[in-house]
């Protein structure tokens, strides 16, 4: 996630560098969505983000995905447990995926969601 700085389409008029756009926190939301971008290779698991000098820890719980007009997600549970969900071809009901949480595929990936699991003093 590049500690939460990313170029802009602008550039410097002055001496033509691309500027950076930089977030930081005031406080610790209890939830983060993410918007990704093209090119990821992987999503962290874990984020450790600083808000006037303390530190909350956000796991990730779940991804959102778009392709062919079509949502899909998959959703992490405390214990790591991966559950997939596709509304055309499940229904209601999820389908558990035996897979390791580094695993989760990032392809057509458009949103990331962490929660505040822990505060680090």
């Amino acid at each position: 996630m590049d500690n939460f700085i990313t170029p802009s389409s602008s550039v410097c008029h002055g001496c033509g560098e691309t500027l950076i756009r930089s977030f930081s926190f005031i406080f610790h939301p209890p939830i983060l969505a993410i918007e990704l971008w093209g090119g990821l290779r992987a999503l962290d698991i874990v984020l450790n983000i600083e808000a006037s000098g303390s530190f909350c820890q956000y796991n990730l719980h779940g991804v959102i995905y778009f392709s062919c007009e079509h949502f899909t997600s998959r959703i992490i549970t405390n214990n790591g447990m991966i559950w997939f969900h596709d509304g055309i071809f499940t229904g209601s009901r999820l389908i558990h995926e035996p897979t390791n949480i580094s695993s989760v595929p990032v392809t057509d990936s458009i949103l990331a969601i962490y929660v505040c699991d822990m505060y680090i003093v």
